[in-house]
């Protein structure tokens, strides 16, 4: 009987275990994930901003041209987190190769970030005053709903 309880107890903390691994995997998205959704609820919010014609072709374009340099710094963003990863997990790891490959994977993000500043920049250029202030307003919104931990 003992031997039985104490298996059902063992299957009972799996289970709650399991639950609130889910529930907090759940709760913090990935940064990927994070990221979607943010420019999910930015194309949203230029949607009801009322753009002219010619704005959204002015839009259109600046995406156009920053398009390449952003996938492929992505790209090389993903090659070096995958050395790093690689030379992190190695049998003997080579604190200078690692240090390296962190220092790497550290100027990549960054690269991504200044190249998306720069697209969010002449995107912002684009829109008037007011256009801006709508979409700060809205973006700031989104977030409020959004904030970690405010999810309920």
């Amino acid at each position: 009987m003992r031997a039985a309880s104490t298996r059902f107890l063992a299957i009972g903390a799996v289970i709650v275990a399991g639950s609130l691994v889910a529930t907090s995997a759940l709760a913090i998205p990935s940064g990927a994930v994070r990221g979607r959704a943010v420019a999910r609820a930015a194309r949203a919010a230029f949607a009801r901003l009322g753009l002219s014609d010619q704005q959204k072709q002015q839009i259109r374009a600046i995406r156009a041209q920053f398009h390449p340099a952003v996938v492929s710094l992505r790209a090389q963003f993903r090659v070096d987190r995958v050395a790093l990863r690689a030379a992190m997990q190695a049998q003997a790891p080579d604190p200078t190769a690692v240090g390296n490959a962190a220092l790497k994977v550290r100027q990549d993000r960054e690269a991504v970030r200044a190249q998306l500043k720069s697209l969010r920049d002449a995107t912002l250029d684009v829109l008037t005053a007011e256009q801006r202030a709508q979409l700060k307003g809205y973006m700031e919104a989104w977030r409020d709903l959004h904030r970690r931990g405010a999810r309920g």
